[in-house]
Order: C-alpha cells, then sequence, then structure tokens
C-alpha cells in the first residue's frame, strides 16, 4: 500500500523530472528552463544550458527507482538511456513541483 501512495504522489514530479531531461537533451533549454525554480534559474541560465549540454545525445526514456518525500521535497533517483544505449545517472530535487536541484551525469 505504501509504495502504491508514494508512486501516486510522485507521478507529477516523475513527469516533470522526465521532461526536463528530455528537453535538456534535446536543446530544448527554454521549455526545460521553465520546469526550474526561479531560484535555480539564476544559477542555471539558458547560456548554460547549452553549454552543459549542446554535446549531448537526446534521451529516450527515464526511470526512476528511488523516491523520498521529505519535508515536502521529493528526491527522484534514476537512470535516463539514449537510443543507441549510452546510460546516465539522474538525481532531481523537487518542491512544489520546481525542480531545485538535478545532475546528470555522464552526459551521454
Amino acid at each position: 500500500m505504501l509504495i502504491v501512495l508514494i508512486g501516486t504522489l510522485s507521478s507529477n514530479e516523475r513527469k516533470i523530472a522526465n521532461d526536463f531531461t528530455l528537453l535538456s537533451s534535446s536543446g530544448e533549454y527554454n521549455e526545460a528552463s521553465n520546469l526550474m525554480h526561479d531560484a535555480l534559474k539564476k544559477e542555471f541560465t539558458l547560456d548554460d544550458f547549452e553549454k552543459a549540454f549542446k554535446n549531448s545525445q537526446p534521451y529516450i526514456e527515464t526511470s526512476f527507482k528511488s523516491i523520498n518525500i521529505e519535508n515536502s521535497v521529493t528526491t527522484l533517483e534514476g537512470t535516463a538511456k539514449t537510443a543507441d544505449n549510452c546510460s546516465s545517472k539522474l538525481y532531481f530535487e523537487i518542491l512544489e513541483d520546481k525542480i531545485i536541484s538535478f545532475n546528470i551525469s555522464p552526459l551521454c
């Protein structure tokens, strides 16, 4: 029952992290940036997006195996894969439907 509840409570956060990963790696930086908290947008600008992701391959799928909800922050950990099966580790912290921290490594 608890697993189903966590899965249900985190479905929007999983979608946000998935969309962010796919958009960022496909060059859709404005759309990806809209998923971030305003404070993070100041730290990670559109120029930073381009520098970080311009040589990456587009991811086609994500999977989140670790989900933790604590103090209104949802933490997601998982993997992303490209069409040629390159994998990256994903880490996201989401507060009130906005990404406050993320890490995708290594970039494919």
